[in-house]
């Protein structure tokens, strides 16, 4: 199950790029690439560089994304 944060404790802000990374950073890497492959630009910036400076980062992942 994906923990719930919310934005400054307000339930109806919910932080949805925190909880999926904090999920998402215990899958192994191959997910990572398959999520990262399926993934909207527009939202995920910020999960693509907290990928990529994770020192495990596959190089398969790195590569797509640039």
């Amino acid at each position: 199950m994906i923990p719930r944060t919310y934005n400054g404790g307000n339930p109806e802000d919910r932080a949805y790029v925190d909880d999926f990374w904090a999920w998402l950073r215990h899958q192994p890497k191959d997910a990572w690439l398959l999520w990262a492959r399926c993934a909207n630009w527009d939202n995920a910036d910020t999960i693509f560089e907290q990928m990529i400076e994770d020192p495990d980062c596959d190089l398969a992942l790195v590569a797509w994304v640039f």
